[in-house]
């Protein structure tokens, strides 16, 4: 006889009739050694005599001890497992209100990343209206000519060298070469500082695409052109109408463009062209350091005669 698994797969095999593998309620004695459920056996009985496991004749033997040993155990089991299924219960409810709690635990930590993504959202827009105003503060202090507050703002984490102004994208070094026109000495200690004490990058444009040597050729500033070539401003840089610094000068001052400067950028734009290798990426080979010399020593690198403003 194939046997089956039990409906209640927790109770023990032994503590089950092996007819109908049910838990003893009323067990018997069987004369084959083997307990029955009373109402499962006498069906049995009833169609056949003998033994369903022995096939041998087959009748009840009176054992009313074990029987109500087996009804005590199977009895204990059952408040057992009545005692095990309510823990059971009761740990699953516990179960869905900690997953209930871990659900709102995690909607409020997304909140609150919410709300510290808009913090630092907030900080970060707080920065950078900070350094906005202070760069704002540090181009006005070059339009105003003041060397003292310039160096103060330039070294100043919060601001930026290479801040461009909102209006017109002109840079610090833009506006000071622009200052020359009305306070040149002012003008030319900014500038230096600039380059020199800040490192700042001499070849940024503004927004019609213009470097600071393209203003310095369109105002003939003798001094400016020369000063910035010393610092490898690129005299190929062109701006939005594609003007190298010396057609700029040329077009802005036409017959007035003073020759010297117009020669010099020339003579370097050729240099650079032969040299076919970046500015950015190296040092020119052929192109030396045009150092602004004393007025005694008015002679530049490449040989041609400078007159200093």
């Amino acid at each position: 006889m194939q046997r089956r698994i039990p409906v209640d797969s927790d109770i023990p095999s032994s503590l089950c009739c092996p007819l109908t593998y049910e838990p003893f309620v009323n067990p018997v004695l069987g004369n084959d050694g083997r307990v029955y459920e009373y109402d499962a056996i006498v069906r049995h009985l009833a169609s056949d005599s003998k033994s369903p496991f022995t096939r041998e004749p087959f009748n009840l033997i009176p054992a009313v001890a074990l029987s109500e040993q087996i009804k005590t155990i199977v009895n204990d089991w059952k408040e057992k497992n009545r005692e095990w299924s309510e823990h059971a219960e009761y740990l699953k409810s516990e179960s869905r209100s900690l997953e209930t709690e871990v659900k709102r635990m995690r909607a409020e930590l997304k909140t609150l990343s919410a709300f510290k993504e808009l913090d630092d959202h907030n900080m970060l827009l707080s920065r950078a209206l900070t350094q906005s105003r202070e760069n704002a503060t540090f181009l006005q202090a070059v339009r105003e000519g003041n060397l003292l507050a310039v160096k103060s703002y330039a070294r100043c984490k919060s601001v930026y060298i290479n801040s461009r102004d909102k209006d017109n994208g002109a840079s610090a070094l833009i506006i000071a070469v622009m200052l020359r026109c009305t306070e040149p000495v002012e003008a030319k200690d900014i500038i230096m500082a600039l380059c020199d004490e800040f490192k700042m990058d001499v070849d940024i444009k503004n927004f019609r695409g213009c470097t600071a040597l393209h203003l310095a050729a369109g105002n003939n500033d003798v001094w400016a052109v020369n000063f910035l070539l010393s610092k490898y401003a690129n005299p190929l840089c062109k701006n939005e109408f594609g003007d190298t610094p010396r057609q700029y000068g040329s077009k802005v001052n036409a017959e007035k463009f003073n020759p010297s400067i117009f020669s010099r950028l020339h003579e370097v734009e050729l240099r650079y062209q032969a040299s076919s290798s970046s500015l950015f990426s190296s040092r020119p080979m052929s192109i030396p350091a045009l150092s602004i010399e004393s007025k005694s020593e008015k002679k530049s690198s490449l040989g041609t005669p400078i007159n200093l403003r």
